[in-house]
């Protein structure tokens, strides 16, 4: 922004904090949402924010407003961030907590194995 629209320092931050409040905005939705809506539809709505912000930025030209590009640019990245990142806190948190679930077998062997890999290092050394 300060070399295409030559804002300064302070004018980048102002124009920066919808991207901030929109965020904050964003996850509290997003946990409000996150166990009612399938995941893929998330990820999908995340995927296409990232893609129109994207899009928006590469298609500005010197000149262009920051109402028409830039602001929506920063909202759309922010709720393609946030649903994403959301997404994939749940699933990688939820087969620990449902431990039923086939993802759990993998967390289930992983630590047994962890533990056995220094042992057997111990055991090389003595000999």
């Amino acid at each position: 922004m300060q070399n295409v629209l030559k804002f300064s320092a302070l004018e980048v931050a102002i124009h920066l904090l919808p991207q901030a409040i929109g965020g904050i905005l964003v996850n509290i939705i997003a946990g409000f949402v996150l166990h009612r809506v399938d995941n893929k539809l998330l990820t999908g709505i995340g995927a296409l924010s990232y893609l129109g912000s994207v899009l928006l930025l590469a298609l500005m030209k010197e000149g262009s407003s920051y109402w028409a590009f830039i602001f929506p640019s920063l909202l759309l990245s922010v709720i393609g961030a946030d649903l994403q990142f959301n997404v994939a806190n749940v699933s990688c948190i939820l087969p620990l907590v449902q431990p039923h679930l086939p993802e759990a077998d993998v967390c289930n062997v992983l630590p047994p194995t962890k533990s056995a890999i220094p042992r057997g290092r111990n055991l090389q050394h003595r000999n």
